[in-house]
């Protein structure tokens, strides 16, 4: 009788336990910070994507991330593959206006961050395409 009862308190325990996404602050293996800010209010929406594909949202005035979601697989990679293919170090653009976009690249010496949104700033076509292909994820499917 004790051995059915432990090995119903392990079932339970199996099933009621599941793994915790990764958080943004704590996850290693490459990540990207993007979103957009300013206006009135000055509030800032940010999103995390890691490289396992899980996107997490942090609100203005918030500060925790939230777990939203888990991105297909095949287009994290193809949004990590971008990040690797894009110089952002060369594109060096900090000109935020009234609304702003901002994509930021953590490193492992430096962080790449990249803000515009200022009128008559061009942003590079690759730049403006990662944001996208970002910014999509956030908007899944109903």
């Amino acid at each position: 009788m004790k051995q059915l009862i432990l090995l119903l308190m392990i079932a339970c325990a199996a099933i009621t336990c599941q793994a915790q996404p990764d958080s943004p602050e704590a996850y290693k293996k490459g990540k990207v910070f993007f979103g957009s800010g300013g206006g009135f209010t000055g509030a800032v929406t940010t999103w995390c994507l890691l490289k396992n594909g899980h996107l997490y949202e942090q609100k203005w005035k918030d500060t925790t991330y939230t777990y939203l979601l888990r991105a297909p697989r095949k287009e994290a990679r193809a949004i990590f593959k971008q990040i690797s293919e894009l110089d952002a170090k060369a594109l060096s653009i900090n000109m935020p206006g009234n609304m702003y976009s901002f994509v930021d690249i953590p490193g492992e010496s430096e962080n790449t961050r990249v803000v515009w949104g200022a009128p008559g700033v061009e942003v590079p076509a690759n730049l403006l395409g990662l944001y996208d292909s970002l910014v999509r994820l956030t908007r899944p499917e109903k």
